[in-house]
């Protein structure tokens, strides 16, 4: 998750986290990290389901029938934990499994978990004067109105999509356009290539269920 803002926070606390400051374009940025986020998912798609998506195309259409959220509770550390904890060492967790807990509850914890995961980060950023108040989101991720739906309502933010979900490109369309004279600035080839698509705005259905697991992935 990369955070854009005005002023650089003072001292050094904030890298001691692993949070880095970089210039950018007349602001600063930050990357708050996740080292599995997607790659959990592909984990428990292809290891543990070996593969199976219910004859769909759409690697989230299969998983996305099933129900709201349950007690199911995923520590999404399966390859260490990245900021603010930098901690190598941490391992991935399940909890609250029965014998009624089924492969839709663990896919759904696992979206809710990377969600959770950015909420920490945004509060930590939030002590340094970072305040996060509204997401773009790119990438594989950004094809599942669910899981956007779900970090939406984590986080209590807005989430956006682009037209294109690969942001990168359309970043390389913008670097291109001004170095080929085609958009004076960067702020002009924005008004030509940045177009929106679907906003996500946080729900009530879930708010009370997701504070309580919040809390309790707080204190795991």
């Amino acid at each position: 998750m990369t955070a854009v803002f005005d002023e650089p926070p003072g001292g050094i606390e904030f890298g001691n986290m692993g949070y880095c400051v970089v210039p950018f374009l007349g602001h600063y940025c930050t990357y708050m990290f996740n080292y599995t986020s997607n790659v959990i998912v592909n984990w428990f798609r292809n290891g543990i389901l070996h593969g199976y998506s219910g004859g769909n195309d759409n690697q989230f259409a299969y998983l996305e029938s099933g129900n709201g959220p349950t007690d199911v509770l995923v520590l999404p550390y399966f390859a260490g934990c990245a900021t603010p904890y930098q901690d190598t060492d941490a391992k991935g967790a399940i909890l609250n499994l029965t014998k009624e807990t089924t492969d839709t509850d663990i896919y759904r914890a696992i979206l809710e978990s990377t969600a959770y995961e950015m909420r920490l980060n945004a509060e930590v950023a939030k002590e340094y004067g970072i305040d996060i108040c509204e997401t773009v989101a790119t990438g594989g991720g950004a094809n599942s109105g669910l899981w956007l739906q779900i970090k939406a309502d984590i986080q209590h933010i807005p989430v956006r999509t682009l037209r294109s979900s690969e942001g990168g490109l359309c970043g390389c369309a913008m670097l291109s356009a001004v170095a080929l004279g085609s958009c004076r600035t960067l702020a002009d080839a924005r008004d030509v290539f940045v177009r929106y698509k679907d906003t996500f705005v946080p729900g009530t259905q879930y708010k009370a269920t997701y504070e309580k697991k919040y809390g309790k992935y707080k204190n795991l």
